[in-house]
């Protein structure tokens, strides 16, 4: 019986201590997850598409499709600017399910140069904290580019750090890729805070 007090007093000074931890520490958030496996991420690339996790390479990507799982409370935006293009295609939402719901183009001349990906809740507010999404482009002469994101300087850093990325971070870039370079490779990580 003195045995379990003692367990009970310690169980209990560790669970005040957590609780001393999280109300000193604002920035720290135990609810935060990484869910970029819940969306269906996919490729275009000679007319054949590819699913990826969070990575894909290949030398003449064309379009980009992500689609989001049901019963979210927000939906992502994105766009490609390809090669022989003077801007970025129209923006396309990760809730479309059409064949023709991607962002680029079918012609295979035509190459993924620059990626943007917003997010926005299911009423249209434009979200820049709480859902961040982590993008990043590979170009053959540049190699990984800065990531880049819809959220703040301060998410970023703290989803950087949190879940180990690697690579530095773009907290004033609207888009990932270099007009004029060929997208080799591209990384996107979800992530609910």
């Amino acid at each position: 019986m003195r045995h379990l007090k003692k367990i009970s007093a310690y169980l209990l000074m560790f669970c005040l201590l957590i609780g001393a931890v999280v109300i000193l520490n604002g920035n720290l958030r135990v609810s935060a997850a990484a869910v970029t496996g819940e969306y269906t991420l996919s490729y275009l690339s000679a007319g054949i598409w590819t699913e990826f996790d969070a990575v894909a390479e290949c030398e003449a990507i064309t379009g980009i499709r992500i689609q989001s799982p049901s019963g979210k409370g927000y939906y992502l935006k994105y766009a490609t600017y390809n090669s022989g293009n003077s801007g970025f295609y129209s923006s396309v939402e990760s809730t479309a399910t059409g064949a023709d719901d991607y962002a680029g183009t079918s012609d295979s001349s035509k190459t993924v140069q620059c990626i943007k990906i917003q997010v926005f809740d299911n009423s249209g507010n434009s979200l820049d904290s709480k859902i961040v999404v982590m993008y990043r482009v590979k170009t053959a002469t540049n190699g990984w580019l800065s990531w880049v994101s819809n959220a703040t300087a301060a998410e970023m850093q703290s989803v950087k750090t949190k879940y180990s990325l690697d690579g530095n971070l773009d907290a004033k870039g609207s888009y990932a890729g270099i007009a004029g370079n060929n997208i080799t490779a591209l990384e996107i990580r979800i992530f609910e805070e």
